[in-house]
């Protein structure tokens, strides 16, 4: 007996050993499994997608089951529920579960979301967008959305009266502009309403007030899905200045239910935009500049003709345009030096005339003639109208034969600018241009010998004047050149290849053209001349990397996001981002940044709905106007493959949510069970055969 039970107790540890073995091999397997599970992708999504019907004014709480549906554990989960922008819905996420920590490997949690419906809800299906943000155990951030449909029920709601079609009859309205805002007030429900009034909020005397209508306009009853016509009249005050103007229309109206009156209130805001865009505010140009091209002898009078232009988009007054000699009294006007126009229309010209003379005082020279023009640009500041100013030149010939007389010094050859031009007429920052001289020896008689020309600006490049150097720099020669003689009453032209600075200002540049020659007995002689060049600054607004999500499913709100910068010198005005494309509904994707100051940025963020598998090609079109009211484009492709949404996991079948490496067979575990089962198999076979062997040698023996 004693053998008996030392044979069972070895066959027992026997086992125990084999077991623990196997269970090693196991826990090594399992873990080599979860290596490989944890070098995949999690996926959340939710997995009870369906239609929730919604009657207008419930609450109704629901239940979501979220699943990690990918191969390795989801951590530091965020949802949120966001309703259509139309949807009459709200949402709340119960019990603080909108953020979860951590889902395993098909794993799912549950929460409860509450769906609460507008008292005076509109019927209709509306979307509940889900957007999940996570990561995996490495902390790489992941996102993916979805959505579900609900409908929503509106039987026993009381009237809803709503403003639609606001239109405006003014596009452009500028200070002290009448104007009208014309809109249909719908109630679009199956309810009457009583004491209906609509009043406005939000006029100012200094800004925009009403012009020949009341505040406040009343009606006793408003009848199921009718709709009445209004109109207001306004008018934007002559001090306000551009910009944008909300005004706010109030709805105040009672169900007609006998017994239970209840009040409703709502409000509908419309922005009125004062000034226009770039391209309508006030501007002036002066042109056309004609002045005699003969030397101007004393005593005879020279006439400079100009037109004045009015460029901009609105009419503009009080311009006055200054003719300053500055010639110490060698130059005097034969005509007032002051034209004052009170207005001038949009898109509408003057000529103007102005007539001066050379005087004793005057040398046998070009003299500078400047035209100052000042104007109102349509603004005030502290009630005080804003002015806007700039200059042009003109140039005469002036010669005085009066110089040459036996107590003065014989006259000189005088090397003059007798015309110049820029290849583009307005210069662009940072680009080359080519700059033409024509260069005349005024003189009758006398030669200009060895002459030197240099042109020079002293004049900073930057709006600080903390720097200072020349603007304009010469390509492959130099700003001073060699001309040798000018005959008498000669010209000589000459062109320069210049380059700008990129940091250059926008505006009329002063050179000093520089003269250094000698008459023919060789006594040296200086001089100068001025002349303008006209720059501009480039528009440039630079964007990052679009992000697009790897997967797109038809008939989902796909995103795309981008940075954009407006990297150039120059603000960019009436910035507007959209999205167009071949099968996609992108209603929703047009955003209007309107003005972007230099060195500043902002985000865009797009959504569009494909509606169409298979690739689909769409662009991204960004306009804006630079500060020149230039209207510029730019678009941007991409390609996106569109599939049909992925089939939900079953909520009970586990396996269908299990990795690839989980689903199929494990040969490894199915041949060390198979070994562990022969040997005990054969151990068992062993023992049963020595029991039987002992037991008939007993029965011999006895």
């Amino acid at each position: 007996m004693k053998n008996k039970l030392k044979k069972i107790l070895c066959f027992t540890c026997l086992l125990l050993f084999f077991l623990s073995s196997i269970k090693i091999i196991i826990k090594a397997e399992d873990e080599y499994q979860e290596t490989k599970i944890n070098n995949a992708v999690p996926k959340i999504k939710i997995a009870n997608l369906s239609n929730v019907t919604l009657v207008a004014g419930e609450k109704k709480t629901i239940t979501l089951k979220v699943v990690n549906t990918g191969g390795t554990s989801a951590y530091n989960i965020l949802i949120q529920a966001i309703p259509d922008s139309s949807a009459p819905i709200s949402t709340e996420i119960l019990d603080n579960k909108s953020e979860i920590a951590v889902i395993s490997a098909v794993g799912k949690r549950e929460i409860k979301l509450n769906l609460i419906a507008d008292d005076d809800a509109k019927a209709g299906n509306y979307n509940i967008n889900l957007k999940y943000f996570f990561t995996n155990e490495l902390e790489t951030n992941f996102e993916s959305s979805d959505s579900f449909s609900v409908t929503v029920k509106n039987k026993t709601s009381g009237p809803a009266i709503n403003l639609t079609e606001i239109k405006n009859n003014k596009t452009n309205i500028m200070p002290g502009t009448e104007f009208s805002l014309s809109m249909d007030m719908e109630n679009n429900s199956s309810q009457n309403a009583k004491d209906v009034k609509i009043s406005l909020d939000g006029l100012k005397n200094d800004e925009i007030n009403l012009a020949n209508s009341t505040a406040e306009t009343y009606f006793s009853e408003m009848r199921a899905s009718s709709t009445k016509k209004l109109s207001f009249d306004f008018v934007a005050s002559s001090k306000i200045k551009t910009g944008s103007y909300p005004i706010t229309f109030k709805i105040s109206y009672k169900d007609n239910k006998d017994g239970e009156e209840k009040t409703y209130e709502k409000s509908f805001i419309y922005h009125v935009k004062v000034g226009g865009n770039e391209k309508q505010k006030a501007l002036l140009e002066l042109t056309d500049i004609i002045s005699p091209v003969k030397n101007i002898n004393v005593g005879e009078q020279a006439n400079i003709s100009l037109k004045l232009k009015n460029i901009g988009g609105t009419d503009i007054k009080n311009i006055k345009v200054t003719a300053v000699t500055d010639t110490e009294g060698a130059v005097v006007p034969k005509s007032s030096s002051v034209i004052i126009t009170p207005i001038l229309k949009k898109s509408e010209s003057k000529d103007l005339l102005f007539a001066f003379a050379p005087t004793s005082k005057s040398k046998t020279q070009n003299y500078a003639i400047k035209f100052q023009v000042e104007y109102e640009n349509g603004n005030f500041n502290e009630d005080k109208a804003e002015i806007e100013t700039f200059e042009q030149y003109a140039s005469l010939n002036i010669n005085n034969p009066e110089e040459e007389t036996s107590d003065k010094p014989q006259s000189k050859p005088k090397m003059i600018v007798s015309s110049y031009s820029t290849n583009p007429l307005i210069v662009t920052a940072g680009s080359e241009f080519d700059l033409d001289l024509v260069l005349k020896n005024t003189h009758k008689t006398k030669r200009a010998e060895n002459t030197k020309v240099s042109l020079t600006i002293d004049e900073a490049a930057t709006s600080t004047n903390e720097q200072k150097g020349n603007v304009f720099t010469p390509v492959n020669g130099s700003t001073t050149f060699f001309i040798g003689d000018v005959a008498p009453g000669a010209s000589v032209s000459k062109r320069l290849r210049l380059y700008t600075v990129p940091t250059a200002l926008p505006k009329n540049y002063s050179v000093t053209v520089d003269f250094e020659y000698e008459d023919q007995k060789h006594n040296e002689i200086k001089s100068s001349e001025k002349i303008g060049i006209n720059v501009k600054q480039m528009a440039n607004l630079s964007t990052s990397e679009i992000n697009i999500p790897q997967e797109v499913y038809v008939n989902q709100p796909t995103s795309i996001t981008f940075d954009f910068y407006n990297t150039g010198k120059v603000n960019l005005n009436n910035l507007l981002i959209k999205i167009e494309g071949d099968g996609f509904d992108a209603k929703q994707s047009s955003t209007y940044y309107g003005k972007v100051n230099t060195s500043t940025s902002d985000t865009y963020e797009g959504n569009f709905t494909p509606l169409e598998t298979g690739e689909k090609t769409g662009k991204i079109i960004i306009s804006y106007e630079d500060d020149a009211g230039e209207v510029k484009t730019q678009e941007k492709d991409f390609v996106i493959i569109v599939k049909e949404p992925e089939p939900e996991p079953e909520n009970n079948d586990m396996l269908n949510n299990l990795p690839e490496e989980k689903k199929g067979v494990n040969w490894i575990k199915i041949s060390i069970w198979s070994a562990v089962i022969i040997i005990l198999i054969l151990i068992v076979v062993f023992v049963i055969k020595k029991i039987y062997k002992k037991k008939k040698e007993k029965d011999l023996d006895e």
